[in-house]
């Protein structure tokens, strides 16, 4: 339970309980793409975009190929296209504190597959409720999130607390990563072959797969 990389109690476990491991996993992949699409295209529509562009958007999100990437290298990362609803769910939570239940309940599904968008996700959110209480001048944004916070703790305890002990009996440091040089980023954006394994303008990031930088 306190491995990091488990995915234990992820809603993942319910397709593969129900339909087998292979079967399982290929129809949580479409479940979670076809999720993200769906929560990008409410939240532009509660952001008051268009419906035409609320469904590009959508598009976009979840036929992107940062998931393509994931799914195709075998990583089980489909939880990062709970963020559109995640997001959404904080937005409304701002009026109806049910809707911090809900945020909370998405959060600690993230958890529960044990992927780091959990980390990016919490900062993006920690900095907009910072940046919205000063814009509004209220406190409320601040404690709405800190309500998701608690939420998600007392939901995601049987994964948070193994995983915090292991992590303090096992710490894992890291180094600020290797850079990308200037003269790459061409290539990065509008390269069509973008595989580090026979492209010479990635020699940056191996032996590291290209999944790791093709989002950009």
């Amino acid at each position: 339970i306190g491995r990091v990389d488990n995915g234990f109690l992820s809603p993942l476990v319910l397709f593969s309980a129900v339909f087998g491991v292979l079967t399982g996993i290929r129809l949580a992949a479409l479940f979670y793409l076809f999720s993200g699409m769906v929560g990008m295209f409410c939240l532009c529509r509660y952001l008051r975009v268009g419906k035409l562009s609320a469904m590009i958007a959508g598009i976009i999100f979840g036929l992107s190929g940062s998931f393509a990437m994931r799914i195709v290298a075998g990583h089980l990362w489909f939880s990062a296209a709970l963020l559109p609803w995640i997001f959404l769910c904080y937005l409304k939570g701002l009026k109806k504190i049910q809707y911090s239940l809900i945020c909370a309940v998405f959060l600690s599904c993230v958890l529960f597959e044990a992927v780091y968008v959990l980390n990016f996700t919490i900062l993006f959110l920690s900095v907009f409720s910072v940046l919205l209480s000063i814009q509004k001048k209220t406190l409320r944004p601040l404690v709405a999130l800190a309500l998701i916070g608690v939420f998600c703790g007392v939901f995601s305890a049987p994964k948070l607390f193994p995983i915090l002990e292991t992590m303090r009996q096992f710490p894992r440091p890291t180094s600020v990563g290797r850079a990308i040089p200037i003269r790459s980023l061409y290539y990065i954006f509008w390269e069509r072959k973008q595989d580090a394994n026979f492209i010479d303008h990635f020699f940056f990031m191996r032996p590291i797969g290209w999944w790791e930088f093709g989002s950009y």
